[in-house]
């Protein structure tokens, strides 16, 4: 595998974590350099943000879980 594909994978791989603000500041500064050189991987940066938003809205609409599990859960 060339070099250049490698480190395209390792971005892309890292854009979740970019996403939620959670990569040091090497890997964050690394990501948002290729956001600005590759129309695609920016593309595919907006999915996962759609994908982040989503992910916390459904949990959040879970609400918390009940006493009584709560209970359970430390018993």
């Amino acid at each position: 595998m060339n070099t250049k594909l490698q480190e395209r994978e390792e971005i892309e791989a890292m854009l979740p974590w970019f996403a939620a603000g959670t990569l040091n500041r090497r890997d964050a500064a690394r990501v948002q350099a290729a956001l600005k050189s590759d129309a695609e991987l920016s593309q595919r940066f907006e999915l996962v943000r759609e994908e982040l938003g989503e992910t916390i809205r459904l949990n959040e609409d879970l609400g918390a879980p009940s006493s009584r599990a709560l209970k359970s859960l430390f018993e």
